[in-house]
């Protein structure tokens, strides 16, 4: 039962498992959102020899740790350096003022939705789930790609030859 939830729930148990004990997964229509996201390293972009040296220079090496207390310390330490190391050799992948738009809030929801879709007939193997997953899949790409080409000509209709804009389109 949802009482009072001012949001809509949707309640559904998977049959597929053991029968003893039923799974219900609860789906709701609200969306959370974060004021700033963490950031997550690109370590395709890491420069390693950097990493490397860091952490050289910020780790210690101690030969025997006799008690649990001072193993605790060391990989406090440890851990404390290895993220230290990352942040310090790692560029940051986007700036937060990043001048392009987000992806709307109706094609994120169909995203997701995709995504879960797409796990669920991984796991249930239903061939009805993957025919829809395909289909939310062709969906998502059309309107991603609609999306994309708004943005595009938005872009272009901003762009004036007499003040100069195309040159800092260019540039950015």
């Amino acid at each position: 039962m949802t009482v009072g939830v001012p949001i809509q729930v949707f309640l559904t148990s998977c049959s597929a498992l053991n029968p003893d004990h039923l799974p219900v997964f609860i789906d709701t229509a609200c969306r959370t959102s974060f004021p700033h996201p963490p950031d997550r390293p690109n370590l395709r972009r890491t420069d390693w020899s950097k990493f490397q040296t860091q952490l050289e220079v910020a780790i210690r090496f101690i030969p025997e740790l006799h008690n649990r207390m001072a193993i605790d310390i060391y990989v406090q330490n440890f851990s404390s350096a290895v993220l230290g190391a990352v942040a310090a050799c790692n560029p940051k992948c986007r700036p937060r003022d990043d001048p392009r738009s987000p992806i709307t809030a109706g094609i994120q929801d169909q995203i997701c939705l995709r995504n879960r879709l797409r796990r669920w007939s991984q796991v249930t193997r239903d061939p009805a789930l993957k025919a829809e997953d395909n289909r939310l899949q062709r969906s998502v790409t059309g309107r991603l790609n609609e999306w994309r080409n708004d943005q595009w000509i938005a872009t272009l209709e901003y762009l004036h030859p007499e003040d100069q804009s195309l040159l800092g389109l260019l540039s950015g």
